[in-house]
């Protein structure tokens, strides 16, 4: 059977529609393993993050900071636009759907 559809070229190289989703799909299995693995040492290690106060003195203070901030960080993963394009995603469900 012949299919209809037209193939573009040029939409293989269109950004992603949600680039940042695309980014946590490609890393998720790494960053399940990272988080698990932080809260694994706080919980049987009782190993925090820390951050320095005074490196003259080696003073140090557990970080206030969120581990699935420092993860996504790290893989460059705006947290701000992944929520922009879950609410986009949301929108886009309800539109096809006719509930918007």
């Amino acid at each position: 059977m012949e299919s209809h559809e037209k193939h573009n070229p040029d939409a293989d190289d269109l950004p992603p529609k949600y680039p940042e989703h695309e980014k946590l799909h490609a890393v998720k299995h790494l960053t399940q393993n990272i988080h698990d693995f932080l809260e694994w040492l706080g919980a049987e290690k009782q190993i925090d993050l820390c951050e320095v106060t005074d490196a003259d003195y080696g003073e140090f203070y557990p970080t206030s900071a969120r581990t699935d901030d420092l993860i996504a960080e790290f893989f460059k993963i705006d947290l701000k636009k992944l929520e922009e394009e879950k609410l986009a995603m949301l929108e886009e469900c309800r539109r096809t759907r006719g509930l918007a």
